[in-house]
């Protein structure tokens, strides 16, 4: 049986760069989610809003 190369697909350019701008995209969604709870934290110093916001944030990926 012939070994497979796992990193086969980092040698086409394209692939790179989406998985570059993957990354990006998914760092910023995760800052934009920490500053957003810093916010309104700070607003409000309540930690049930801060549960509300995560739960709020979490529920499409189960949609």
């Amino acid at each position: 049986m012939a070994k497979k190369d796992p990193y086969a697909s980092l040698r086409f350019k394209e692939f790179r760069i989406f998985l570059l701008v993957r990354f990006a995209l998914v760092f910023g969604w995760s800052m934009q989610f920490i500053v957003i709870e810093w916010q309104v934290y700070t607003i409000t110093k309540d930690p049930l809003s801060l549960g509300i916001i995560g739960l709020m944030e979490i529920i499409p990926a189960f949609t």
